[in-house]
């Protein structure tokens, strides 16, 4: 009876030395210092709302997009658990169609649902400052969560509709924010590879070139990157 106690007893020591060296370990590689990041990816923006206006006529319903990228780059500190960056990020969708569900002449509002290629793209060019928190979970693997705030410089360029050319192109700079979940993983002891979901979203962009449109942007994107401490 004494020697199983023993036994339970060494187990529990020995049980109890390696959480705490992989502990130990999972802190090693939680940087702690400035760093630099980059990473890039597949920015996946949804259908956008909009309203188009010229002289005194409305018409509305949605566009859609394309799969596009996203490069993002940032420069921060890490004190331990929490990181603060300020970063840079460039989103780029190409403009797939045109659905128009409702057009006002004359204030008289006509109801339909007619579809249009459309030709050109969708750019967004972001300036976040996000703060990060690290999860410890006793592990090499370190769980993250990310929240933003900053300002998105969007430009809308509409080469064609249904075929025909045009030549709309503006730029609307609104208020952004964003959310995320990742998880990183250290090649050594001061660089990590990095695996990520974001949310990118901003108010409403207003466009006013020949029409004036309002449209929405909120974007999802899964990214890989690498970050260097020093």
């Amino acid at each position: 009876m004494f020697h199983s106690y023993c036994h339970k007893v060494a187990v529990l020591f020995g049980a109890l030395a390696f959480l705490s060296s992989t502990a130990a370990l999972a802190k090693d590689y939680i940087m702690d210092g400035w760093y630099v990041s980059g990473a890039g990816g597949l920015a996946i923006t949804t259908d956008s709302d909009f309203q188009i206006t010229e002289n005194n006529n409305i018409g509305e319903g949605d566009y859609d997009f394309d799969n596009g990228y996203v490069l993002v780059g940032s420069f921060g500190r890490d004190f331990g658990d929490f990181r603060f960056e300020v970063e840079g990020s460039y989103r780029k969708n190409a403009l797939d169609s045109l659905n128009l569900t409702s057009v006002t002449v004359a204030g008289t509002t006509f109801l339909g649902n007619v579809s249009a290629d459309l030709d050109g793209d969708h750019t967004s060019m972001g300036l976040m400052l996000n703060g990060i928190y690290d999860i410890d979970i006793g592990s090499k693997f370190i769980p993250f969560v990310l929240a933003g705030v900053g300002a998105s410089m969007q430009t809308l360029d509409v080469d064609s509709v249904a075929g025909i050319s045009t030549d709309f192109d503006d730029t609307s700079t609104v208020f952004a924010y964003q959310f995320g979940a990742g998880i990183s993983y250290p090649l050594a002891k001061n660089a990590n590879i990095t695996g990520q979901y974001r949310y990118f979203g901003s108010e409403d962009p207003d466009f006013e070139d020949v029409q004036e449109i309002e449209g929405e942007y909120d974007s999802h994107t899964l990214m890989i990157g690498l970050t260097l401490s020093y």
